[in-house]
């Protein structure tokens, strides 16, 4: 069955004293949406502003309003996991990466700087103050490969994540623009910005929207940084929503009414979102697409304000969410553009709302990674990739720390076939070819780089090119060379290593095998030693060599009173038999009827007593070979 829940956060624990208990102090709630609408659990000690909440599979993030902290919650062990402190408030928060992948957490501070927090290594990437005013939303693309900033500088800005990520040095190249620096900005408005999103990639233009207090939204070409359409709203919009299809954008105002923007209103499905107008004139949405609240009865003491504070669209699509100021959930038919009723009254301001994605369905895909433990940010120079003197160099010390939630090497229909990352987590070290190809990959890239230098320094201004700056980009291709070669012994090393403790680990093995191939050989021939004495002990019964004691009758072998021995002195008859205490002393002490019967001297019978072998002592081995044989 299908399953479609919601993650909602307040700014404000809930304090009321109508509350139950296990609501009281929740400030992050887990809420069944359908098929039956039902709380499942909270997170307490939380109070967060919009645009301040961010949820994957196993963790929700929740930037405080009070604090320059953040509380990372585990959504599977339900509780809080660590509290993460840092220089200046968090202002918004954006994860970047699907929802069941580790992820990176995307930061805007208020004093306008961005921050990227890798939770599954601890590295954290900063950029400068590139906005004047603090950062009051972000978005990710469908791509994950542009961010999206809002501030209240009036201003937003497009960033290119992989680059912001990467290790190499910050500094900007001739032609280029620096690491540190957005891609563009898009400053149109003339008030704070409050609201950003993307499209998700379904039309002509890659859009992205942004919403400002001067009451006005505009949708852009972000790729091309091109303006697109500009809207002329009644009022500020607070939030912001788009449709799964691009067709459509909602966004909440502040007297908790709704208003659905029409992107292609009288235009057809096939033709362009761009204006017709050659100028840049607003447009004003119908005042049909607004949705307004119902006038309730009011009987509590709640808020009087409905201001709408965030929005969220379920998974077909049909069913808005909205977060309002005096603590309501409430649901919107899209269809019939009214709202349904109150889904849950959460008695304080609903700051941040989250669809989650659907769960139930057959075949549902496993995803490769799992966090089980964010790794806290790690404030570390040669972790950032500023300022380290290793351009484009992975750190020593970077280590990912996440699970594998499936197998890595899987069946294929041709076993021949194997993923290069597969084949390389299956080792115990970096393979050598691998290690090899690399150096030679930054080798041949270094000589390309000198050959490039020398042939466009006709184009490149001579100041560039000076002498100093050519032994400095020598000397660090020098030291990038070093540590590639350093890295490479490193790991020839660890590899020597493992083989050798490889080799142990066979030589032990097979020690093993030969000491248990040997017992059983061993085991073997007691049992085939034994089986030859019981033999030679039923052929002596058999022949009358051995007299049979009361034992021997009952199946054990001189298990009676009386024991039987064998012919002395090589004959083939019985010469004497004794109890179980007499040992060789004749047949003065034997029994009458045996006596009567051999006719044999004292003397003799003293000489063959000497010479004979002690029955107990045979007995006493035979014994002692069937217990070893039992035991093994």
């Amino acid at each position: 069955m299908l399953t479609e829940s919601f993650i909602a956060s307040v700014q404000g624990s809930v304090q009321s004293a109508s509350t139950s208990s296990n609501l009281k102090d929740a400030g992050i709630f887990l809420h069944d949406y359908q098929p039956l609408a039902s709380l499942k659990s909270t997170f307490k000690k939380s109070s967060t502003r919009p645009n301040c909440l961010a949820v994957n599979a196993t963790h929700a993030f929740a930037a405080q309003a009070d604090k320059a902290v953040i509380h990372v919650y585990n959504r599977e062990r339900g509780n809080q996991e660590a509290l993460v402190p840092f220089q200046e408030k968090i202002s918004s928060l954006a994860l970047i990466g699907g929802y069941h992948d580790a992820g990176i957490l995307a930061m805007g501070t208020d004093g306008g700087r961005l921050l990227l927090w890798e939770l599954c290594t601890g590295r954290l990437v900063s950029t400068p103050a590139s906005h004047i005013q603090a950062v009051t939303c972000l978005a990710v693309d469908p791509t994950f490969r542009h961010l999206l900033s809002g501030s209240s500088d009036s201003n937003a800005q497009i960033w290119d994540v992989p680059a912001l990520l990467s290790f190499s040095s910050g500094t900007a190249q001739y032609g280029q623009a620096s690491r540190q620096s957005s891609l563009r900005t898009l400053s149109r408005h003339r008030a704070a910005v409050t609201c950003v999103g993307f499209g998700h990639s379904h039309g002509a233009y890659n859009i992205a929207v942004t919403g400002s207090a001067d009451k006005t939204l505009i949708v852009w070409d972000y790729e091309a940084g091109e303006l697109l359409h500009i809207f002329l709203l009644a009022e500020t919009p607070l939030c912001a929503a788009i449709d799964p299809a691009d067709r459509a954008v909602y966004t909440g105002f502040d007297d908790g009414s709704i208003q659905m923007i029409d992107l292609y209103h009288g235009a057809s499905a096939s033709q362009s979102i761009r204006s017709t107008t050659t100028e840049e004139v607003p447009i004003e949405p119908r005042p049909t697409d607004r949705w307004l609240i119902l006038q309730e009865p009011d009987t509590t003491d709640k808020p009087a304000s409905k201001s709408t504070l965030c929005l969220s669209l379920s998974y077909d699509a049909t069913v808005l969410l909205s977060g309002h100021q005096n603590g309501e959930v409430r649901t919107w038919h899209v269809a019939k553009g009214s709202s349904n009723s109150t889904l849950v009254d959460l008695q304080s301001p609903v700051t941040n709302i989250h669809m989650l994605p659907p769960s139930g369905f057959p075949n549902q895909k496993k995803h490769p990674l799992k966090t089980l433990n964010v790794v806290k940010p790690r404030y570390d120079s040669s972790m950032s990739g500023i300022g380290n003197g290793q351009s484009g160099t992975v750190p020593l010390n970077y280590i990912l720390a996440a699970q594998f939630s499936s197998t890595v090497s899987r069946r294929r229909r041709n076993p021949s076939i194997t993923k290069p990352f597969e084949h390389i987590i299956s080792q115990p070290g970096f393979p050598p070819d691998y290690l090899a190809q690399s150096l030679s990959s930054a080798l041949s890239s270094t000589n390309t780089l000198h050959h490039k230098n020398s042939s466009s320094s006709a184009l490149v201004p001579n100041s560039i090119h000076t002498t100093t700056e050519r032994s400095d980009l020598l000397e660090t291709r020098d030291n990038e060379l070093s540590i590639l070669k350093a890295q490479l012994s490193q790991a020839r090393t660890v590899q020597d290593v493992y083989a050798e403790k490889a080799t142990e680990l066979a030589n032990e093995i097979k020690k093993m095998r030969d000491w248990d191939r040997e017992k059983r050989r061993r085991k073997k021939e007691r049992a085939e030693r034994v089986e030859r004495e019981r033999e030679t002990w039923r052929k002596g019964v058999m022949s009358g060599a051995i007299v049979l004691g009361e034992g021997d009758r009952n199946g054990i072998p001189g298990g009676g009173s009386v024991k039987g021995k064998r012919a002395l002195n090589g004959k083939s008859k019985l010469e004497s038999v004794v109890n179980g205490t007499t040992k060789g002393r004749g047949i003065k002490e034997g029994r009458k009827d045996v006596g009567e019967k051999l006719d044999i001297d004292d003397e003799d019978n003293n000489d063959n007593s000497s010479k004979a072998a002690d029955p107990a002592e045979d007995e006493d081995e035979l014994s002692s070979d069937t217990g070893d044989l039992d035991s093994d």
